[in-house]
């Protein structure tokens, strides 16, 4: 092809033909540039493409992480309602001085369901190293930002509250364990233990002070854990509108 255009040239400038030289030259200069443009073009179009395929596989993985962590979280809102009853079952047995060990054991047990705040954010790391305007849609990469950047940690920190909790929940279980061991003797000298409190488990005002900060507690962890998964689920209906587009 190269040789057939410079025969071209050769044959006019030999013919002594020279506009028509500069013309042909000018013209070859524009097919030389258009045709940069076009391959730089066909460039652009399969980076875009690789980026698209990149963006589509890497939201795929967010979306299974957060659909993971959204299941985790309910897990998590429901064990602090069960704390939160548990808490308040223990105070309405206090105030009534129902002395029986089991209905005690229960309430406490059921205020002692600790949780372990955790979230997945390999996939969202990864695009975050890459570059956000990887993300080709602003409302998905804003509501992304939002969630990883500030709602996840953030409940993260509010959650924190339970290593006191733990505390707390340790303190009471000690004061139950010492308080419920009562026995009396038998005419053989025998101790037989009964099922119920010493009196003194009801007029412990620490008892009740720890069970109303568990309470609060886990009523302020469940809702905060409501909102995050709230967030959580509109962030999945965004990425579920994204991805249906391919």
């Amino acid at each position: 092809m190269i040789k057939f255009f410079r025969k071209i040239r050769q044959n006019l400038l030999m013919e002594n033909k020279t506009s028509k030289y500069f013309k042909y030259a000018i013209g070859e200069i524009v097919l030389v540039v258009i045709g940069i443009l076009i391959a730089l073009q066909i460039n652009n179009n399969n980076e875009v493409k690789k980026d698209r395929v990149f963006e589509i596989k890497m939201l795929k993985e967010v979306r299974k992480e957060i659909i993971k962590d959204t299941f985790y979280f309910n897990m998590l809102s429901k064990r602090t309602k069960t704390a939160s009853n548990g808490a308040q079952n223990l105070i309405n047995l206090i105030i009534q001085k129902k002395t029986n060990l089991d209905s005690v054991s229960k309430a406490i047990g059921d205020m002692s369901t600790g949780i372990v705040y955790l979230y997945h954010k390999g996939a969202y790391e990864t695009i975050k190293s890459v570059g956000f305007d990887k993300i080709s849609n602003d409302s998905l990469r804003f509501a992304l930002t939002d969630l990883y950047d500030f709602s996840l940690p953030r409940t993260k920190q509010l959650l924190s509250r339970f290593e006191k909790t733990d505390k707390s929940i340790t303190q009471v279980d000690r004061r139950f364990q010492i308080l419920s061991i009562i026995g009396t003797k038998n005419l053989d000298g025998k101790i037989t233990t009964q099922n119920n409190l010493k009196k003194s488990f009801f007029t412990d005002p620490e008892i009740v002070k720890m069970a109303i900060n568990i309470r609060e507690n886990n009523k302020s962890a469940f809702w905060r854990l409501q909102n995050i998964i709230e967030e959580c689920t509109l962030v999945l209906q965004l990425l579920d509108k994204e991805l249906k587009m391919e």
